[in-house]
């Protein structure tokens, strides 16, 4: 970016009138007569800018003047830079390397005193219009013609080259374009030779970058075809396996079983408990027999008065006998047999109602030790039979209902077991089925979960199968 001088405003002083504000365009000319305050300008554009001092680089020679201004430069940043008297910077300050001056001066150049040339030969007609007719007409060029060194006579420019003879300027012209051939030369084979070096470089780890590519491609389909295999291999475990539909149907068929079971279980409880009075069914139906029979025999025991009558009647039947009288000593004979017949059964049977009481009271002991109350009569132990034949009825419909529970679970643990036969080393324990099935549920989840992501790695790919 090229510094520029944007706006210029210098206060009233010294000579000059009034304050002096510009805003310089690419050439400007300031002109007028001596002590107007042309050199006031200059000098406080000088002062305004530039350090002063002998230390300073250029020590430019400027009067001490009492100035004061403005003046806004470009190019400096991106922003218009403003240097007054109280600037603690000055133009030096923005130059890179602390150079004297800037990279590009060109537009700063001032030409101070430049009135006195035109003055001295033109004092009559130096005005506005002289100068303008001056500085852009035949006058400007033959003042620059005569600055032109004899050298460049009968010089020519064609297609941008100086033709002339090689001599002076001309020459030095010619051996700087040769000298600028030699280093354009030796920029080109540099820059030819690093470029090749460069290029085979390149192309080495292209080749290299190629053949990397080339085993990777093979790696990714090798290792896609692990995939597959894998997946192959995955798969084939899972058709190996019972579907979900099927497991869950066992599931239900083992749960089923366990319900089953569980009602068995109860019912034989229930079966328990009835038999602990059911088993007494028979002994009291024997007992309340035997009570029936015990207290249907009466009658009491044989009088005296029967065995006495027998021996008068045999004493008679004696008596005849001597008084041969047979047929009364028979009749009388005969009378005390049946006296005596009568009494001897009657004993006979006393006997036997005594052993009767005896086998009466041990049921009664017996009854009292089992039902834990006093068998008072008949009445009693029939109602205590008549009970006990209802728990033994009911006990044997729920013993019937026990072996029905039995086969059936018979069956369905057969069905079981046929189901997993296939699937598990000891399908015949029911308490091994839960977890047997269970446990290819979730290698059915794991399976699937790892098909699904070899499916995804294989797809990321991008390989056919």
């Amino acid at each position: 970016m090229s510094i520029r001088i944007e706006h210029i405003n210098i206060k009233q002083d010294g000579p000059l009138n009034e304050d002096f504000l510009m805003k310089p365009t690419d050439l400007n000319i300031i002109y007028g007569h001596n002590e107007t305050g042309k050199s006031y300008i200059v000098e406080n554009i000088i002062n305004l800018l530039f350090k002063k001092g002998r230390k300073t680089a250029d020590n430019f020679q400027t009067r001490d003047w009492d100035m004061a201004g403005t003046i806004k430069v470009s190019g400096l940043s991106d922003d218009l830079i403003s240097f007054s008297q109280k600037s603690k910077k000055r133009l030096e300050d923005y130059w890179p390397d602390n150079k004297n001056f800037p990279q590009d001066f060109a537009r700063l150049l001032v030409v101070k005193e430049g009135e006195v040339l035109l003055y001295e030969k033109h004092k009559a007609d130096a005005g506005r219009g002289f100068i303008q007719g001056y500085l852009s007409g035949q006058g400007l060029l033959d003042r620059i013609a005569g600055k032109i060194s004899s050298s460049y006579n009968n010089t020519k420019i064609v297609e941008g080259c100086i033709l002339g003879p090689r001599q002076g300027e001309i020459r030095n012209y010619y051996e700087s374009l040769d000298e600028r051939k030699k280093l354009e030369a030796l920029i080109d084979d540099a820059q030819e030779q690093y470029a090749s070096s460069e290029v085979h470089d390149l192309k080495q780890k292209i080749q290299q970058a190629e053949n990397d590519l080339d085993k990777m491609e093979i790696a990714k389909r090798y290792h896609a075809y692990s995939l597959t295999m894998q997946k192959d291999e995955l798969e084939k475990k899972i058709f190996d396996l019972p579907d979900e539909d099927s497991l869950s149907k066992l599931d239900i068929a083992i749960s089923s079983y366990e319900q089953e079971k569980g009602r068995l279980e109860q019912k034989q409880k229930e079966l328990e408990e009835l038999q602990k009075e059911a088993n007494y069914y028979e002994w009291s139906s024997g007992a309340l027999q035997k009570y029936k029979e015990i207290v249907s025999v009466s009658g009491a025991k044989p009088k005296q008065i029967v065995f006495l009558g027998s021996v008068v009647f045999l004493a008679g039947a004696v008596v005849s006998g001597f008084l041969e009288k047979g047929w009364i000593a028979a009749g009388l004979s005969l009378a005390a047999m049946i006296l005596l017949f009568i009494y001897f059964t009657g004993i006979k049977k006393a006997l036997s109602r005594a052993g009767s009481s005896n086998e009466l009271e041990r049921i009664k002991a017996e009854y009292k030790k089992i039902f834990g109350s006093e068998l008072t009569n008949v009445v009693t132990l029939e109602s205590k039979v008549n009970q006990l034949q209802k728990t033994h009825v009911k006990a044997e419909a729920i013993d019937e209902q026990i072996k029905s529970i039995n086969s059936e679970l018979k069956e369905r643990e057969n069905e079981i077991a046929l189901e997993l036969r296939p699937y598990t080393s000891d399908s015949s324990k029911p308490q091994q089925w839960y977890d047997a099935v269970r446990d290819m549920k979730k290698q059915l989840r794991v399976l699937d979960g790892r098909i699904h992501e070899i499916g995804t790695d294989i797809a990321v790919l991008g390989v056919g199968r």
